[in-house]
């Protein structure tokens, strides 16, 4: 396939991404936002193929990735959910929120409780509930993706015209 129609084909399937996913009851369903995030991931994957090439001096295939004044702020929030999900030492965890702490030391097995000792060397994570972190991070990205790709395919007075059209129909 030619870059173009790649391209072509990413830009469609973010347009009924985003019509679709407000459509559908906002995305919050989970059938909602598992097509909206395999669409996403069907034109990122996409446009990944559309920005790799060979290097004509090296031979060596490369990755052109875009860039935009967002980036930093997404990796900082995407760095800020992986943390909730790291165990970290006591100290460090009764610095940052000591209510985790507790959370954690409820959590113990009876067994680690008998042994007085043992609980106090465990390590355990901010987030004393991982799913809803889980899928933040999972959604976090996916937004991520779609923003990424969409301010890569939207590169054409035609196409901006295009999605702000359907995004007022």
């Amino acid at each position: 396939m030619k870059e173009l129609d790649l391209e072509k084909a990413a830009f469609i399937i973010y347009l009924i991404v985003l019509v679709l996913s407000p459509l559908l009851f906002g995305a919050v369903h989970a059938y909602v936002y598992t097509i909206m995030t395999i669409g996403v991931l069907a034109a990122s994957l996409l446009l990944v193929i559309k920005n790799t090439g060979k290097n004509l001096r090296s031979g060596i295939y490369e990755f052109k990735l875009p860039s935009t004044s967002l980036d930093f702020t997404f990796l900082v929030i995407l760095v800020f959910l992986l943390f909730q999900c790291i165990p970290i030492p006591a100290f460090l965890l009764r610095l940052l929120s000591s209510e985790a702490g507790v959370v954690g030391q409820k959590s113990l097995p009876a067994s680690m409780v008998v042994i007085q000792d043992k609980w106090c060397d465990a390590w355990f994570s901010l987030s004393p509930y991982y799913y809803p972190v889980r899928m933040s991070i999972i959604k976090w990205s996916v937004y991520g993706l779609f923003f990424l790709g969409l301010t890569q395919v939207l590169n054409s007075q035609k196409r901006i015209e295009w999605a702000v059209s359907l995004i007022l129909i």
